[in-house]
């Protein structure tokens, strides 16, 4: 598992590094590799803890990821 999720990340990795420049930041300060690892580590930990029973904000954190999503396409779209 541990390697496949790995290769995942490797994945999508590469892919930001082409996609992320028509969102426009930084990728000095925004960096594929951490825009990565942070979607893949919000959604284990969303994941684990829906499954634990655990209430720790899940809902908030994925509805933030959301509105975050929202903003950068909406900035995309204006810079195109």
């Amino acid at each position: 598992v541990g390697e496949y999720a790995r290769e995942v990340r490797e994945m999508q990795v590469q892919r930001l590094r082409s996609l992320l420049p028509e969102y426009g930041p930084d990728p000095d300060e925004l960096p594929p590799a951490l825009v990565a690892a942070a979607v893949q580590g919000l959604a284990f930990a969303l994941v684990a803890d829906q499954v634990a029973g655990r209430e720790t904000a899940t809902d908030e954190a994925a509805a933030g990821m959301d509105r975050l999503l929202d903003h950068l396409e909406t900035r995309r779209r204006e810079r195109t």
